[in-house]
């Protein structure tokens, strides 16, 4: 009964946190011109949109439907070192505002201009990817009326990666709340990490898991049906999703220094092992038969998986599927 009531907080927390706090992350493809604008839906909504400026006269652009009375909200963040700080120019027919822009940057002759210039700031730990980020422009107005309202981000110096924090209403859809792991991946990437840095602590985990299941067997210590063979293998992919996470807290710390938000990191990192390790003690259980009990407990590691970011979305959905196969194929 503890057992399910520890998992029962960890499913609370794992849902709650991300929800209270995180942005959705998109990328926005290839908007280089005004005309090729990428539309935000939801612009209410808390979105992060990750792209990158290939040279000093480069600008992305963004398009934006927005009422009268709506609170337009933006913010630049990149992870880049050094003097890189993107700006942002916001446009539109209810602007009043007629700033002077770089000449490279396209807008409409009835359209007002906001120009708001970048400037680095602190870099602060982020606890969902994990990472570390400088914000270096931002900008809240009030929308007078209502129409398509554009947004330029460009640098005017030097190029680098950068992302567009739109919104403040923190909404995540299921799917939006599960693809978070293969998010996480290609978010690094625009960080500048390798393939091999990202996976390397998930490959480690599962040699050193395979490694010690092989040292249990000489002993004479093994699964007792496939079904317990299942849960032991996708154990060590919760596990080195929570080694992952550990490494990325390593990283995003290494550039920020300390931060008191890397302990609501911890959680997110040391929950996929728990998990892990609860389910490789369930797999070496003795069964005597594959009753419905034993296989919902395999749908149930499954779900949790999912919703605590274990196993790469891959691994907890085939620990789900497995619980539903007939008992003959897991005897």
């Amino acid at each position: 009964m503890r057992g399910h009531s520890f998992f029962l907080l960890c499913f609370i927390i794992i849902i709650a946190i991300p929800l209270a706090c995180a942005h959705v992350p998109q990328r926005s493809g290839e908007n280089d011109n005004i005309d090729k604008a990428f539309y935000i839906d939801e612009p209410l909504k808390s979105w992060v949109f990750y792209s990158e400026l290939d040279d000093s006269d480069d600008a992305r652009y963004y398009a934006i439907y927005l009422h009268d009375g709506d609170e337009l909200r933006l913010s630049i963040i990149t992870p880049e070192t050094g003097d890189f700080s993107p700006n942002f120019v916001i446009m539109g027919e209810g602007m009043e505002a007629m700033d002077a822009i770089p000449p490279y940057i396209e807008t409409r002759e009835e359209y007002g201009i906001a120009n708001v210039t970048g400037s680095r700031g602190d870099v602060e730990f982020e606890p969902f990817t994990p990472g570390a980020y400088s914000t270096t422009s931002e900008r809240s107005i009030m929308i007078g009326e209502d129409g398509i309202y554009y947004v330029a981000v460009y640098e005017g110096v030097s190029a680098g990666s950068f992302a567009l924090v739109v919104g403040y209403m923190e909404l995540f859809s299921p799917i939006e709340m599960v693809r978070v792991p293969w998010d996480a991946v290609w978010i690094h990437r625009w960080e500048g990490q390798s393939y091999f840095m990202i996976f390397y602590p998930m490959a480690l985990t599962i040699l050193v898991g395979a490694f010690y299941l092989l040292s249990r067997m000489r002993m004479g210590v093994r699964p007792s049906d496939r079904l317990g063979w299942a849960i032991v293998a996708i154990s060590f992919t919760y596990m080195g999703s929570g080694a992952m996470f550990i490494n990325q807290i390593g990283i995003a710390l290494s550039r920020s220094g300390y931060s008191p938000m890397m302990f609501v990191s911890a959680i997110f990192a040391f929950l996929p092992i728990v998990i892990g390790l609860s389910m490789y003690r369930y797999g070496f259980s003795e069964r005597s038969r594959i009753s419905l009990p034993q296989r919902s407990r395999a749908i149930f590691y499954g779900l949790l998986g999912l919703a605590s970011w274990s196993g790469l979305i891959v691994f907890p959905a085939l620990c789900a599927v497995i619980g539903l196969l007939p008992r003959k194929m897991l005897s």
